[in-house]
């Protein structure tokens, strides 16, 4: 009972407390993971800094650099960012790459030929299929002729050996096509989903996790306040590095 009372004392007691204002726009969700520090290579990271009681100050979130906070702002720098300032930029980086996306050249630049490209690689494949084929039915002829006809092997075996060496070759060969045929068949996939993405942000423009993940490779934040989002292309036409202070 004494116990008891004491835990109903603390209760009443921390209820006259006020709690700190929250954070009206939180953006965490869609930028934490993101988010690099463009002078030592590691994680920017969030933090919230809530209002107290009856202060003027509003509450808001902020990133800044891992290494910078873990070591006692003994390392790095401060990459001090509200999150507030960083979603805008992002929002303005989006605004103007999906067009890109949507245009033309996007479709018969960039999907056509990777898809022309994987036409390419499946003719290939099935030709070597077949020449495969060939060499081993040619084997097995050439044994059951020597096996019949009880020839000397000097006279059969070493265009064997070449033809088998031939047939490997082909094998390696086949294989490095579907290995690049499986990444392109994913990429298509990543373009194709990526397009349909885009045209949802054309007729309602707002930024998810998934158009985000399809679009955005990383964002770097330097100490000097730049702030550049690198998109998921090695073509630089379809990159767009922005900067922003604040």
């Amino acid at each position: 009972d004494a116990v008891q009372a004491i835990n109903q004392a603390e209760v009443e007691r921390l209820s006259h407390y006020q709690k700190r204002a929250e954070v009206e726009n939180d953006n965490r969700k869609l930028l934490n993971g993101r988010l690099i520090c463009g002078d030592c290579g590691k994680r920017i990271t969030s933090s919230k800094n809530a209002a107290k009681p009856g202060s003027t100050t509003e509450s808001y979130v902020y990133y800044d650099c891992s290494l910078y906070r873990t070591s006692n702002r003994t390392m790095c720098s401060s990459h001090f960012t509200r999150d507030d300032v960083l979603i805008k930029i992002v929002e303005r980086a989006v605004a103007q790459h999906v067009p890109r996306i949507l245009a033309t050249i996007y479709v018969t630049e960039y999907i056509g030929v990777m898809e022309d490209r994987r036409g390419e690689i499946q003719s290939e494949i099935r030709e070597l299929q077949e020449k495969s084929n060939r060499i081993g039915q040619w084997h097995e002829n050439v044994f059951e002729h020597a096996e019949s006809f009880n020839l000397p092997e000097s006279t059969y075996v070493p265009n064997a050996q070449k033809m088998r060496k031939k047939q490997l070759d082909i094998q390696a060969r086949c294989e490095a096509l579907i290995d690049e045929e499986y990444t392109l068949t994913r990429m298509l996939h990543d373009s194709n989903q990526r397009l349909e993405l885009c045209k949802q942000y054309a007729k309602s423009p707002k930024l998810t996790g998934e158009l985000l993940d399809s679009l955005i490779d990383r964002i770097v934040i330097y100490a000097d306040k730049r702030i550049c989002v690198h998109f998921k292309y090695n073509d630089e036409c379809y990159q767009e590095i922005y900067s922003g202070r604040g």
